[in-house]
């Protein structure tokens, strides 16, 4: 269990970093951005954007990225105070894909719907101990766990932050 919690963590970590690095790149034309900012943003070619496209260094080879979910993910997205919503697959190979959600809501409340979301669609789950999520963070920062049914695996990772956010992360994956 301690191997999957460390794969799932360092998968988690890399799969965060991307899509906060799109949510980000998504939303640099704020109005509120100062006008070296801006001139970034013209120079990337982030301003000509239409909504949910990527600039061309985001794209990858064989992944899809939107900030849309396809209606066929298999498990329940959390949809309440969403403050963006990012979404990965591959596109050739191993099927897999990835959900980035950040939310204003707590770690515990979202852990609370993905564990009844995860049990109501036959997946078995595995959660750590606290003692081993105590050295993630305090108490009720941080959750993980881990389901399986048949062929699949669905491995959800929940971290509230010092920003008042909640970053979430649904990896789901075929089996070998």
């Amino acid at each position: 269990m301690r191997k999957v919690i460390k794969c799932v963590r360092t998968a988690s970590r890399a799969m965060f970093g991307l899509m906060i690095l799109l949510s980000a790149t998504s939303h640099a034309a704020i109005a509120q951005a100062p006008p070296e900012t801006l001139e970034k943003a013209r120079k990337l070619g982030v301003l000509n954007l239409k909504k949910g496209e990527l600039p061309s260094y985001l794209k990858i080879p064989n992944v899809h990225i939107t900030q849309s979910v396809p209606t066929n993910f298999p498990v329940d997205v959390y949809r309440s105070n969403v403050v963006t919503t990012n979404f990965m697959n591959t596109t050739q190979g191993a099927p897999t894909a990835t959900l980035s959600i950040v939310t204003k809501d707590s770690p515990s409340t979202v852990n609370s719907f993905y564990q009844s979301a995860l049990r109501s669609r036959s997946f078995a789950l595995q959660i750590p101990k606290a003692e081993l999520l105590a050295k993630m963070g305090p108490p009720g920062t941080a959750f993980m766990m881990q389901g399986t049914r048949s062929k699949e695996q669905i491995s959800v990772s929940i971290v509230g932050r010092q920003d008042g956010n909640t970053y979430v992360s649904v990896n789901w994956m075929i089996l070998p």
